[in-house]
């Protein structure tokens, strides 16, 4: 319920062109989703990953997408 709250604020925010306020909503929407937190936003875009491999990825020093896609040791990870 709280994630569909954030989206219509969101897009309240952005036809009243405040699209900070919009963004920042945006933001809090994929964190209320994910159910983490702000630093495992990033590598919550890669698909079929979960929070709990999410944390160990930024555990390990693998903070980004492009950090994953630069490391070759975890092929076959997903």
């Amino acid at each position: 319920m709280a994630v569909n709250y954030s989206g219509m604020i969101s897009a309240f925010c952005e036809r009243l062109y405040w699209t900070d306020y919009s963004a920042l909503f945006l933001r809090i929407n994929e964190k209320i989703n994910w159910c983490v937190k702000e630093e495992l936003l990033d590598l919550m875009q890669l698909a079929s990953l979960r929070p709990e491999r999410a944390r160990a990825l930024y555990n390990a020093g693998l903070q980004s997408v492009e950090a994953v896609a630069r490391d070759g040791t975890i092929e076959g990870m997903f």
